[in-house]
C-alpha cells in the first residue's frame, strides 16, 4: 500500500441516460443486499484484531447529489466520481459499501458504487448492477420480485476453507516453492529516498484506447497466433519493459478471476487472485516465438493459479511488497441494463493510492467496441512524464509486432515516430534507421529507463 494508506475503494458507476425513480432505486438496493450475504459482510473487532463476519441486516441509503447547471456538468461529475473513489473504503461493523445518486441533468445521472476491497471485485460489482437493474424494473412494472437466494458467498469461503486443508494445496505449495527458490530483482527503481517518513505517494495515470478498428485487428492477429489479445498486451509489455530496463527477465502480477464454477460465476463477492509470472525469456526470440513462449507457461502455471498472493509472500520471505511491481489486470468491461426506459452503462473504476509499482487495467469498451488501457503507477517508482508516455510507445509496439511478428525483441522500436522525429532518428520513407535505430533506442533507455 502508498506509505501504510487505508485500504482504497473498488467502484464503478452507471450512467443512466433517462428518467430515474430514486425511490424505487433504493428499494431494489435494499433488496440486491437482502439477497447477496457478501454485502451484509461486517469487520468485527474480536481479541484485538477485526474479523470478517455476514451479519442479517444493514442499512441501505442511496445519498443523492445534485451537479447539474452548467455547461461543466458533466466534467464536475466524473471528477467528483474519481475523488469519492480515492477515499478509504468504508469499513467498521457499518456497511461496508456506499451508494449514490448524483444527478447531472434532467435525463442523466451517475450511480455509484463503492465498496471495500473485501466486499466484491469488478465481476461482482457488475452482477449487482444487472441484479438491481432486474429488481428496479420488476417493481417499477408491479411484477414479483425474485425472493430465493441462490448464490451465496458464504459457500465460497468454506470452499477455500476446504481447499487451504486440501492435498492440492500442499501441491500448490510445493510447486511455488520451487518457483520462488528464487525471486526476482525490483524491475522499477524506488524513488523514495528523501521523502518524509508518512508522507502519502502520488499516483499518475494515463489510458490508451485502442479504438474498434484497432482492436478488431488485435483480435483477428490474436486468434491467428492461437492466443488471446490479452495476452498480445503481455508480450507487449514484456517486450517493453525487458529492453527498456536491459534485462533478460521480467515479472508481472497477474490477477485471475478465479470462478471456477458456474455458481461462482453467478456469486457476489471477491474471488480473484494476483498469480505472480516471472518470464526469464531474453530478447532474442521474435515476438511470434514470445506468444509460443508465454502460452506454455501459462499452461504449466494454470493448475497453482488458486495459490494465494499471501501464501506466495510468504515462501518468497517478502513482507509488505509482492514479488513483482507491475501488475496487469482484464476485465469483460461493464454491463448495459434498463431502467425502465433508461439506458444504463456500467464503468468498473480502479482506485488510485492502491499499491507500489505500477498497475495496467484492461478494460472492454462495449459502447465503442474497443479497449481501454488504464496505466497507473505511483510516484516512488515512475515520473509523471514516464506514465503519460507509456501509451504511445505501447501502442506503437503493438502495431509493429502485429505487422512483424517474426522481428527480435531485440529490434524492437522503443520510441513512437514522434519521439524519434524530436530525436532526430528517422531515417528515409519509412521513417526507421534500420541499423541505428534500436542501438539508440537501447543507449536512451540505459540512460533514462522508461523516459526520453
Amino acid at each position: 500500500m502508498c506509505a501504510d494508506a487505508p485500504p482504497s475503494s473498488q467502484g464503478g458507476y452507471a450512467r443512466i441516460d433517462g428518467p430515474i425513480d430514486v425511490a424505487t432505486l433504493e428499494r431494489a438496493l435494499e433488496h440486491v443486499v437482502e439477497q447477496n450475504d457478501a454485502l451484509r459482510l461486517a469487520l468485527v473487532q474480536q481479541d484485538a484484531a477485526p474479523v470478517q463476519r455476514i451479519v442479517d441486516r444493514v442499512p441501505v441509503t442511496l445519498e443523492r447529489r445534485d451537479l447539474s447547471g452548467g455547461e461543466d456538468a458533466e466534467e464536475r461529475a466524473h471528477e467528483w466520481l474519481q475523488h469519492e473513489l480515492e477515499r478509504p473504503a468504508p469499513g467498521g461493523e457499518g456497511p461496508l459499501f456506499q451508494f449514490e445518486l448524483v444527478r447531472v441533468a434532467e435525463d442523466r445521472h451517475y450511480w455509484l458504487t463503492r465498496v471495500h476491497p473485501l466486499v466484491a471485485d469488478g465481476y461482482a460489482m457488475s452482477l449487482v448492477t444487472q441484479r438491481a437493474a432486474a429488481t428496479y424494473n420488476a417493481l417499477l412494472s408491479g411484477q414479483p420480485i425474485d425472493e430465493a437466494i441462490r448464490h451465496s458467498y458464504a459457500d465460497f469461503i468454506a470452499h477455500d476453507q476446504a481447499y487451504m486443508a486440501s492435498e492440492q494445496f500442499q501441491r500448490d505449495e510445493a510447486y511455488w516453492r520451487e518457483k520462488l527458490a528464487t525471486i526476482p530483482e525490483p524491475l522499477l527503481p524506488s524513488r523514495s529516498f528523501g521523502r518524509s517518513a508518512g508522507q502519502p505517494s502520488r499516483r499518475w495515470r494515463s489510458d490508451l484506447i485502442l479504438d474498434r478498428a484497432r482492436f478488431v485487428e488485435m483480435q483477428v492477429f490474436a486468434a491467428e497466433q492461437g492466443t488471446t489479445p490479452f495476452q498480445v498486451i503481455l508480450g507487449a509489455l514484456y517486450s517493453y519493459f525487458a529492453r527498456v530496463t536491459q534485462r533478460d527477465d521480467v515479472a508481472f502480477g497477474l490477477v485471475a478471476l478465479n470462478r471456477s464454477t458456474e455458481d461462482f460465476r453467478q456469486t457476489v463477492g471477491k474471488f480473484t487472485s494476483t498469480v505472480p509470472a516471472w518470464y526469464q525469456l531474453g530478447t532474442g526470440l521474435s515476438f511470434r516465438e514470445l506468444l509460443l513462449a508465454l502460452g506454455q507457461e501459462a499452461r504449466r502455471g494454470a493448475p497453482h493459479r488458486r495459490f494465494p498472493l499471501s501464501e506466495v509472500n510468504r515462501l518468497a520471505g517478502v513482507r509488505g511488497d509482492r514479488p513483482f511491481d507491475v501488475t496487469l489486470s482484464c476485465s469483460g468491461g461493464g454491463c448495459d441494463v434498463r431502467f425502465g426506459d433508461a439506458p444504463a452503462s456500467f464503468r468498473f473504476m480502479t482506485a488510485g493510492c492502491e499499491q507500489k509499482g505500477l498497475r495496467i487495467h484492461v478494460e472492454k469498451l462495449h459502447e465503442q467496441g474497443g479497449a481501454r488501457l488504464r496505466f497507473d503507477g505511483c510516484s516512488e517508482n515512475l515520473t509523471k512524464t514516464e506514465i503519460e508516455k507509456l501509451p504511445g510507445r505501447l501502442e506503437s509496439l503493438l502495431l509493429e509486432v502485429m505487422r512483424s511478428p517474426d522481428r527480435a525483441l531485440r529490434d524492437l522500436q522503443l520510441l513512437t515516430m514522434a519521439e524519434r522525429r524530436q530525436l532526430g532518428l528517422c531515417v528515409g520513407e519509412a521513417g526507421r534507421d534500420a541499423e541505428r535505430g534500436p542501438a539508440v533506442d537501447e543507449q536512451i533507455a540505459h540512460a533514462r529507463p522508461l523516459e526520453v
